[in-house]
This record gives structure tokens, sequence and C-alpha cells, in this order.
């Protein structure tokens, strides 16, 4: 198995569309590359719902293993999620040990074979899986994710502050769902740039044909921001 790349989508703070970010960046890098994306939120991973893979799991030739994981394909990309094994009627409460095993072990026996990038969808928080991710995967840049919400952008930086301090380079920060106006807690992109001190590979409004993963708005949005990769 030879990765070339491996860049994780993160930011501390839940709900500012990390793992749309991750599905979309993932889809374009895949029409002229081999791309996996890894789902590391195990208590809420995602992948499964936006690719919609449920016919596939349920599958009989889907077969699961300890040692020998087998991605699910889908639009070019081999996927990995936690999704495919736990049902959606049940949930786990796993302490920080627990998480950080079965995250290494998921990680470390999928049969990724040979991929250009492998794109990880991270879970909210600095916690267990940030220091998993960092010791067992050593992404080779991160792309942070935030929204123009105050709450949202000090979370982020929390993550950027963590990264730093387990010498993952940063590569920049997506502004998702960006909203207009003046408010309390809302922050203009200047703001956010000064407060996060990396590059910012673009401001992305809230569009309803992004949400529901149609591929033009995707590679629209998305086929600048992979050139900068």
């Amino acid at each position: 198995m030879a990765i070339k790349k491996i860049i994780a989508i993160a930011s501390a703070k839940g709900g500012v569309g990390k793992s749309t970010i991750a599905a979309c960046l993932a889809k374009v890098l895949g029409k002229d590359n081999t791309v996996g994306l890894f789902d590391a939120d195990i208590y809420g991973p995602s992948q499964h719902l936006i690719f919609n893979l449920k016919d596939q799991i349920n599958s009989k030739a889907f077969k699961t293993s300890t040692t020998n994981l087998q991605p699910l394909k889908k639009e070019n990309l081999l996927i990995m999620s936690m999704g495919f094994y736990i049902n959606k009627d049940k949930s786990l409460t796993w302490r920080g040990p627990m998480l950080s095993s079965v995250l290494k072990q998921i990680y470390n026996h999928t049969k990724w074979g040979d991929l250009d990038y492998l794109i990880i969808d991270m879970p909210p928080g600095t916690g267990d899986a940030y220091l998993t991710i960092a010791n067992e995967v050593n992404p080779d840049g991160i792309i942070l994710v935030t929204t123009n919400n105050i709450m949202s952008a000090e979370d982020t930086l929390k993550s950027k502050i963590t990264f730093n301090k387990l010498e993952i380079p940063i590569l920049g920060f997506l502004i998702n769902m960006y909203e207009n106006g003046k408010g309390k807690y809302k922050m203009s992109a200047k703001e956010l740039q000064n407060l996060l001190d990396v590059n910012c590979f673009g401001t992305i409004y809230f569009d309803n044909n992004l949400a529901e993963f149609k591929s033009q708005t995707i590679t629209k949005i998305f086929k600048p921001i992979t050139e900068l990769i």
C-alpha cells in the first residue's frame, strides 16, 4: 500500500460542514487521481450517508474482517467509515482508549491499495482522535473548516494550536456556509484571516445544490481549491 499524500479536514467545532467539504474535495480530486476517503468520526460518521452507500453495505458482497477491511467504491472513490459497521439505531459510548484502538485498526487494516490522495474526515474536538491520527497516520497537511461565526472560529483556532503542537502542517482554511451582514457573533473574512493567521483557500456560501451534492456545483466551487492543494 502506497499513499502519496494524506490530507485531513478538521475543525474542533461540530456542524461547520467538515464531512461535506471532505466529500466534495475527494470527489473533485477523484476525477484525475486515485483517491481514498477515510471517515475518522467514530461516534458520528457521515460519509456512508453522503454517498448513499446503504445498498452496498447491505449487499452480501460486502465482507467484514478485523484484519482485511475492504473500502466501498463509489464515484471512483474508495471509502471507509465506521458507518459501515454500526446500525443507525445504535450509539457508541466508548472511552478514549477504545476509540483510539478502533481508529488505528480501521486505518491500518483497510486495503486502500495505491492512492494519490487519502482525505481524512476528522471528528470534532481536539482529543484522542487527533492524537491517534497524528501518531498513526501522520497527515501531510491539514485543511481547517470554519463558518464566520465567532464561536466556530474560536474552536477552529484550537484545532490550529493543537496541530501546531503536533507539528502537522496546516495548508490553510475554508470559510463554509458564509453569511453576509453584521451581527454580534459574525466575523468578516478579514477578521477570520487575522484570527487564524493561515492561508485562506476561499469562502463558500450556502448553496442548496452543494448541500444536495450536485456534481456541477461541487466542481465549480472545489476545482480551484484542489488546484491550490
